[in-house]
């Protein structure tokens, strides 16, 4: 499952094969961003169609990646995990 997320990359032309077109931005996950490179947005379905409820909505990398990073550190420490090295699995 984890590989499938990690090689995620959802071009324009793919969103459009799977008739997704405008649904969002492109989408690319890899080991090392597990975020998808961009803005959301929130849609919700009515039974019928999918409607958007919000304003594209930025990231706020240089505020919430750092305490990220930090809380998984000291998380993988507690539970034993040995943190990953994405450059070593390509």
């Amino acid at each position: 499952m984890r590989w499938g997320f990690e090689n995620l990359n959802l071009t324009e032309q793919r969103l459009e094969q799977v008739g997704m077109k405008s649904f969002t931005h492109t989408v690319k996950v890899t080991c090392e961003d597990h975020e998808g490179n961009g803005p959301m947005l929130i849609q919700q379905w009515d039974g019928k169609k999918w409607n958007v409820v919000s304003d594209w909505i930025a990231p706020i990398r240089e505020v919430v990646r750092p305490k990220i990073e930090a809380e998984a550190v000291e998380e993988a420490k507690k539970l034993g995990y040995t943190m990953r090295d994405c450059a070593k699995e390509k």
